[in-house]
């Protein structure tokens, strides 16, 4: 048998057999090219690209061309446009499934964080749920600055920005010191308390404030707390909010800058309320004044109008009985004409004093001629 047949190769006959398609039945058209080497007697090795026995010019006067792979046939651009979206949509849906699952890996992380703290104190353990977690859904009742009462959801306080924790807890903070200042006595503490616990609840999630916390401030509060006092208070919830030193330095100059106008505004509200409350027992006290003045004056009048009648009969009688004398005079000479009885005797009283003097002359009395007037 001839062992050169790999020589063969490289002649001409057989390159058209090389550039056709490999639906060739030939055996060593699918072969690779080591796997045509090993073949002499000898133990020599040949290269699949040509043997021993052909001439040593061969390549070179009959150049091999490039062996050409069957060309792939390309699929109309709708279909490829149909392939990208299927996996579009597929790179979408898995990403969807991965944001879940990382969703509830969270989830499951702060439950293991939460139950994996240390028990507070029964004192100052905060409102939380099991799990450390409060209801979503619970609505939680806060008062802002101005003392309105406004409802949030516990976890739209969860889902707040930083800036958004910064002002809301601002918000607490100020209203917690505005109650317990303006607070007249303990019986508020209970109130105070359990608006406390709420905010605890709102914000434990935050990691802003720990329920020993609001319990810190509460206690502060009792004995007043200043400016300064607010200060480091408010710096330890920038500095829980993981927050960098610029940013609390900015956020404290702000605060500085704005706790002196609040206090005096505090003030003046406080002033005008005391005034209020003064003006309003001087009006009481101008009222209970004016009612007893009123009743004494009514007293008053009721006495004269009493009086006043009384006179006003006695100088009726007076009048009427001046009146009938008058008449009876004017017909003939009154000379100690016996008196009538009454309460006040006129006639009685002329005779006396007639008597008295000696003069007779009644009628000159009254202040009429001694003599009758002649017709």
């Amino acid at each position: 048998m001839d062992t050169n047949y790999l020589g063969d190769l490289t002649s001409d006959v057989f390159f058209p057999t090389l550039q056709a398609p490999k639906t060739s039945a030939s055996p060593l058209l699918d072969l690779p090219s080591e796997d045509l080497g090993p073949a002499s007697k000898d133990g020599s090795v040949r290269s699949g690209s040509g043997g021993s026995g052909g001439s040593g010019n061969s390549t070179t006067a009959n150049p091999c061309p490039k062996s050409t792979k069957p060309k792939r046939v390309r699929k109309p651009q709708k279909d490829r446009l149909m392939e990208v979206e299927e996996r579009v949509a597929s790179l979408q849906r898995e990403l969807k499934a991965g944001e879940q699952k990382q969703q509830e890996l969270l989830l499951q992380q702060a439950q293991l964080q939460s139950s994996a703290k240390p028990a507070l104190d029964k004192d100052e353990e905060g409102p939380v749920a099991p799990g450390g977690m409060p209801n979503p859904d619970e609505m939680l009742y806060l008062l802002d600055v101005d003392g309105n009462m406004r409802h949030m959801k516990a976890i739209d306080i969860v889902n707040l920005s930083t800036a958004e924790s910064i002002a809301v807890h601002e918000v607490y903070m100020d209203t917690l010191a505005n109650m317990l200042a303006r607070r007249q006595d303990e019986s508020k503490d209970t109130e105070i308390l359990r608006l406390t616990e709420q905010v605890c609840k709102a914000t434990y999630i935050k990691g802003v404030y720990r329920p020993q916390s609001m319990r810190e401030i509460i206690t502060h509060n009792r004995d007043g707390l200043d400016d300064k006092g607010k200060v480091q208070l408010w710096s330890k919830t920038l500095r829980a909010l993981n927050l960098s030193k610029q940013q609390i330095e900015r956020a404290l100059h702000f605060r500085r800058l704005f706790l002196p106008t609040q206090r005096q505004l505090l003030q003046t509200r406080q002033q005008l309320l005391i005034n209020l409350k003064e003006s309003q027992h001087a009006a009481c006290r101008c009222d209970s004044d004016l009612m007893k003045q009123t009743s004494a004056c009514r007293k008053m009048m009721r006495e004269l109008q009493q009086n006043l009648h009384a006179d006003q009969n006695v100088l009726n009688r007076l009048f009427n009985q001046m009146f009938r004398e008058v008449l009876v005079g004017m017909q003939k000479p009154i000379i100690l004409v016996e008196s009538n009885p009454g309460p006040f005797d006129l006639v009685g009283l002329l005779n006396q004093l007639a008597a008295e003097t000696g003069d007779t002359d009644t009628q000159g009395l009254l202040g009429w001629p001694s003599s009758a007037p002649q017709e």
